[in-house]
Formats: structure tokens, sequence, C-alpha cells
């Protein structure tokens, strides 16, 4: 069905032949006809460019800026033929301007302004009611319209539950640093708890003294003293030669 649908968005309404109508001058319907040929031939920039001389030579026509509008909508190239067709169902009345505005709805299908179109197409509808591929593309547009609402409230309360999990995880986040934290103050103090007697007797023997007394550093001083006096006595007794013995 959507494929259906969308093939009728495409099938714009034709371009103006001008085989009736108001007097033009000769280039003017020259380029005009030049252009309908190539719309025919699906060359639709080719078209563009000789509605486009036909404008130069007849500035303000309503005709030339529908066939432009519609060689440019057909050609997918949305942002120049809505202003086309605009100027061109403003100036148009009847059935002419019921296809200004169904090729104007189609334009803003194609750009994705479902809202835009359906307007487009009711306005179609209001000059030709008996138009049935402007129903057909209006309810289209209404189903396109109202899965884009579906899918932009989607998009919002993702972002929203994105922000709160963002926060959750932030918060989660200082609560176990905190906690981390926590537990690195009380590790010393559990840690000094489970030392036995020996290991506190050791670890209070570590350290340093902050202050000495005169009396423990001569004592000290003496020791070492000593200590120096028989390294040297034994270094002086290993320096004497022996004596005597076998001479080989």
């Amino acid at each position: 069905m959507m494929n259906g649908l969308f093939r009728l968005v495409l099938g714009v309404a034709a371009v103006f032949s001008l085989t009736a109508g108001p007097v033009f001058s000769d280039s003017f319907k020259k380029e005009i006809s030049k252009g309908n040929k190539a719309y025919r031939q699906r060359d639709f920039n080719g078209a563009a460019s000789h509605y486009r001389s036909a404008e130069i030579d007849r500035p303000g026509s309503p005709v030339a800026a529908y066939n432009l509008g519609t060689a440019l909508v057909t050609g997918k190239n949305y942002e120049l033929a809505l202003p086309k067709l605009g100027e061109a169902a403003s100036k148009l009345t009847g059935p002419d301007a019921a296809k200004a505005y169904y090729n104007i709805g189609n334009g803003l299908f194609g750009a994705g302004k479902f809202e835009e179109a359906v307007g487009a197409y009711k306005k179609t509808l209001e000059i030709n009611p008996s138009d049935r591929d402007a129903k057909y593309n209006l309810e289209l547009a209404l189903k396109m319209l109202e899965e884009q609402k579906k899918n932009q409230q989607n998009q919002k309360q993702n972002q929203k539950q994105n922000q709160k999990n963002e926060k959750k995880d932030k918060d989660g986040s200082s609560d176990s640093d905190s906690t981390r934290q926590k537990q690195n103050q009380s590790q010393p103090q559990n840690q000094e708890k489970q030392k036995s007697p020996d290991q506190k007797e050791q670890q209070k023997m570590a350290r340093p003294r902050q202050q000495m007394t005169r009396e423990e550093a001569e004592r000290i001083l003496a020791a070492l003293k000593n200590e120096e006096m028989k390294v040297k006595k034994q270094k002086k007794a290993e320096a004497i030669p022996i004596m005597g013995g076998r001479d080989w």
C-alpha cells in the first residue's frame, strides 16, 4: 500500500501545453514548447532551463512559474520548486490552481514536511473535491505525519531516559568513590587491630626516636670505639707474616 501511495505522490500534475489561452510571444511559446518536450522525455533539468528562459521573456507568468515548479518538484528539487508553485497558485484559478496546490503538496511531502503537505492537499480538494489522487495522497500524508510525531515523541522519551541514566551513573560513581574513601580510611585501623603483640613491639622498636639523652649517646660512642679497636687488632694480627717452617 505504501508503494502505491508513494507512486501517486511522485505523479505530479502535468505542465501547461499552451494549446489555448492568452496570446503569447513566439519566443515564449517556443521555450515553453521545448521545455514540455524535455519534460516528456524526463529531462527535468533541461525542461527547467527552458521554462526559466520563458520566465525571462515574460516575467510574472503563472504558466512559466507553474511549469518550472512542476519540473523542479518532479526532479526532487523541492527547495526551488515550492516558491515557484506557490507563485503560480496565487495567480491561477479553478482546476489550474488545484493542480498547483497538488504539486505543492507533493513537494512538501518529498521534503518530509507532512503537516504542510496535508494542508496543501486539503486546499486542492477544496477547489476540486473529485481529485482522487489528492485524496489518496492526503491519506498517506496523514499517516506519515502520525508516524513522524510518534518518532519524535519516542526520541524525546529516549533522550530523557538517557539523561536519567547518565545522572544515575554519575550519582552511583560518586557514592562508590565515597565508599572507597571511607574504606581506605578505616583500613589502617583494621590492620592495626589485626597485628599480633610481637608485630606491634617490632613496629614500636623500628620507629625512629625523636630525642636521645647524653648518657645514651656516650654509651653508643663507647661501644663503637670498642668495636673499632677490635677490628684494628684483628687486621693487625692478620698482617703478621708466619716465620719458620720448612724451606722448600
